[in-house]
């Protein structure tokens, strides 16, 4: 968390580390801090400190806005209205960049250092809810120093070894890293759907790993979501579609290009719009450069970066449809969103999105442009928007008690490091 300002707006696994440490706080039984990487080291925060940290990350991530107060949500409306084409992103109107969001953090909370990492002592429990942070060489060197410690993470997903053509190339290597982390130390993984930890078991149990025990909670609703706060009617009264995520190539939103080029011949000036909500990541840069050089897409596609989530939740309640073409995923969280606000989710066929939406969405093959073509065009015909129900959606409270009696379980048992076994542990690559 101490890196959030460096970045405009928080994707999905920055919300779902936001959503750990906030639960932890609130609800850990027992003394808490957060452990950091900082620029002076690895640091120690207490309850109060992380607790402002995090409201201050609010403040400039703009999730406690009104919707009223989101100017990207409010251009998005605009855009649906007039369909002017854009020169590329819509984003927040002046965005502060890095140093202003650092400066709006000192403003509005006194500098924190922190503490040494090694005055921790004795029994105690590390949670890594950040999983990049499991490369770091310190990290391990931390660990090493506490032989005490109960070491748990959870493990978004191993895409980066299974489907490493979808990830830059250089995210391999420390994923590897990652694992041999989690043989050496780890006491427990936590995964956010059983899709991911039948990967993740998979994994570890060809380096050495599998006595490690793996176990799988589905992730909670962001309390946006399950609000009852209601959504601006749509300054748009036709149908319009929402993608939601990072704009990379693991989510595939050059192939919804190609789904829109085939939609134009077909229904010309009744083309439904699109909106692609995200931030735009590492080789997403050609999704937004074909929008604008294509002027056929413009008029129909919008890019957009910096929603708030209150801003999200409406325009996925107001569209016709969320669309989710990723290629693979870990959880994939903007269905189960949209499924919250009772928005139907069209999704790649891919299990992990099947066993986290319920089974609730309409699910095709990744690159049919035939098959979304059609779909598209059939909810765009319907009088009435589709509605979904029956979804069961998790909050945060449930959640991280459900992850608080786990955590407990480990304390109360051996640290797996002191074991006979822990000589069969891999060395670090």
């Amino acid at each position: 968390m101490f890196w959030g300002p460096f970045s405009r707006s928080p994707r999905g696994i920055d919300k779902v580390d936001l959503g750990f440490h906030r639960g932890l706080v609130r609800r850990w039984p027992g003394p808490i801090w957060s452990l950091s990487s900082t620029p002076w080291g690895l640091r120690l925060f207490t309850r109060e400190e992380t607790a402002r940290h995090l409201d201050v990350l609010d403040t400039v991530w703009r999730e406690t806005a009104e919707i009223a107060e989101d100017p990207v949500f409010w251009a998005c409306q605009d855009w649906l209205v007039d369909r002017r084409p854009r020169p590329g992103l819509i984003r927040r109107g002046r965005d502060l960049g890095m140093i202003g969001r650092l400066a709006m953090v000192l403003k509005r909370e006194p500098f924190q250092y922190g503490r040494p990492a090694g005055e921790i002592a004795g029994k105690a429990l590390y949670l890594n809810v950040g999983q990049s942070t499991l490369a770091r060489p310190d990290l391990a060197a931390w660990l090493d120093r506490q032989p005490d410690m109960r070491v748990v993470a959870l493990i978004h997903d191993v895409i980066p070894l299974d489907n490493p053509e979808l990830v830059p190339p250089q995210n391999v290597a420390p994923f590897w890293n990652i694992l041999h982390m989690l043989v050496r130390y780890a006491d427990l993984v936590l995964t956010p759907s059983e899709t991911a930890a039948t990967s993740v078991r998979s994994r570890l149990a060809g380096i050495g790993g599998e006595q490690i025990p793996v176990f799988s909670e589905h992730l909670p609703m962001d309390d946006t979501f399950l609000s009852a706060v209601p959504v601006p009617k749509s300054r748009f009264d036709g149908p319009f579609f929402v993608c939601c995520g990072t704009v990379e190539p693991r989510k595939n939103q050059l192939f919804l290009l190609d789904v829109w080029r085939s939609l134009v011949p077909r229904l010309g000036g009744t083309t439904p719009p699109l909106v692609l909500a995200g931030h735009c990541g590492a080789g997403g840069e050609p999704v937004v450069a074909e929008i604008v050089a294509d002027h056929e897409l413009r008029p129909v596609v919008l890019p957009a970066e910096g929603l708030s989530s209150t801003g999200m939740r409406g325009l996925v309640q107001q569209a016709t449809a969320l669309l989710m073409p990723s290629l693979a995923e870990g959880f994939g969280l903007p269905p189960v969103e949209a499924l919250s606000v009772g928005t139907v989710p069209v999704c790649s066929d891919i299990p992990v999105l099947r066993e986290t939406s319920q089974g609730l969405g309409i699910y095709l093959p990744a690159g049919d442009v035939v098959a979304w073509r059609e779909a598209v065009i059939e909810l765009t015909n319907k009088s009435a928007k589709s509605s979904v129900s029956g979804f069961v959606p998790s909050a945060w409270p449930d959640y991280v008690d459900r992850v608080v009696h786990r955590l407990m379980n480990v304390l109360a048992s051996p640290v797996y490091r002191g074991a006979s076994s822990n000589s069969d542990r891999l060395p670090m690559s």
